[in-house]
């Protein structure tokens, strides 16, 4: 049985803020960011990234009880433009901290909300301003390090990539392409 998790999965998801101008009777709404959800295990070998900023569906799955630590890295070509803080994993539980609201945590048996540099609604995520707000192709990075102090391994997947498409409008909030790079 293995206590190394091997494969990482991501998905995002956009964040529209929709306003109202009673007085002109209009409604704008504009992109303002992204959430981020991360999973590790073992993943099955059909396990891959799709159009629309997902994953392939996750019901496969392996769950692995370690201890190691997570990093997820956004780049935009071979610049870092984001990296969420460093998550430790003890066993299934997970913890960081986000400098937004402190201490977080978390279950790693499945998906992994994530933290981001703004909260809103209750909920952390990246604001456009840390994704420098440019359209085009973006890495999801996860770096795995799975006990290097005692002799382990650093598992690096860089092979999450989706075209964003930063667009304000109502058709974009139901819409929203983020093809595969």
């Amino acid at each position: 049985m293995t206590r190394t998790p091997l494969e990482s999965g991501v998905r995002i998801a956009p964040v529209f803020e929709t306003t109202n101008n009673a007085q002109q009777q209009t409604t704008t709404t504009t992109f303002e960011g992204i959430t981020i959800e991360v999973m590790a295990g073992l993943l099955p070998d059909s396990h891959r990234h799709v159009d629309g900023a997902d994953h392939t569906t996750s019901d496969d799955i392996r769950t692995v009880q370690g201890d190691y630590t997570l990093t997820v890295n956004i780049k935009k070509g071979s610049s870092t433009v984001w990296t969420h803080p460093l998550i430790t994993v003890d066993g299934l539980d997970a913890s960081w901290s986000s400098s937004v609201s402190g201490t977080r945590s978390g279950d790693m048996n499945g998906w992994l909300a994530l933290s981001g540099d703004t909260e809103e609604n209750f909920r952390e995520y990246v604001s456009k301003s840390a994704l420098d707000y440019e359209n085009g192709a973006y890495t999801f990075e996860v770096v795995l390090d799975v006990g290097t102090s005692s002799g382990g391994t650093v598992i690096t997947h860089s092979d999450v990539c989706w075209n964003l498409d930063f667009e304000d409008g109502d058709e974009y909030n139901s819409n929203w392409d983020a093809p595969t790079c």
